[in-house]
């Protein structure tokens, strides 16, 4: 899957020289696919998997692109506008918390980035991912562990898919504050699960996840 430092370096000259080559990856818990399992965080309870893709323009170079976790909010919402404007191709694409339910976060997660990447206009001759293979892409692809913070595309393309996120959970909080979006983003924090205590799952809930502190409290 390409983890050696020497290739993760060819591949980061590579994407910073090319536009044919386009980077993937997607926001899960405010972190990559499986973080969690090494991580304190909570999981998230609810809101959409979103992945981004991004094709960076070698003769516009982006300076401060890296990890979305590692920049600030303000940071990542004035990087979202350079990296639209001067990118020669990106997009986002999610799937609902309803697919997630259906078919598992790892597959859901997969589809909206196989997704993500088929809506650049043009196509990329080659993908890399922060690890993970996705299944059944037309192009080639390449898994640079750790690669928002070695290849500037996908530190880009965690930045689109994160902001997009953020924004979407924003735009829930304002159609029902009861949950706190606007705060957590889906996070299962411990006012989320007061919350769903109280009110029980809305729609943008993952039913699939349930935390054991709820299971007497909700269906």
């Amino acid at each position: 899957m390409g983890g050696n430092p020497a290739h993760a370096q060819k591949i980061k000259h590579r994407i910073d020289c090319s536009g044919i080559i386009a980077a993937v990856i997607f926001v899960f818990d405010n972190e990559h696919l499986f973080a969690r399992e090494k991580s304190k965080d909570p999981f998230d309870l609810a809101g959409p998997v979103v992945a981004g893709a991004v094709i960076l323009d070698p003769g516009k170079h982006i300076p401060g692109l890296f990890d979305s976790k590692m920049t600030t909010l303000l940071e990542r919402e004035r990087l979202y506008d350079v990296i639209t404007r001067k990118a020669l191709a990106w997009a986002v694409a999610s799937c609902p918390p309803s697919e997630i339910d259906r078919i598992n976060i790892h597959r859901a997660s997969l589809d909206a980035m196989r997704q993500a990447v088929g809506m650049l206009v043009p196509l990329p001759d080659m993908v890399v991912v922060d690890a993970f293979r996705i299944p059944d892409l037309l192009m080639a692809q390449v898994g640079v562990p750790k690669a928002d913070r070695k290849v500037s595309a996908v530190a880009a393309a965690s930045i689109v898919a994160k902001v997009t996120r953020d924004r979407e959970m924003h735009r829930h909080h304002e159609a029902d504050p009861r949950y706190g979006y606007d705060r957590h983003k889906g996070y299962a924090t411990a006012d989320h699960l007061a919350a769903v205590a109280l009110h029980g799952y809305s729609t943008l809930h993952r039913r699939s996840f349930k935390p054991a502190t709820l299971f007497d409290t909700i269906d």
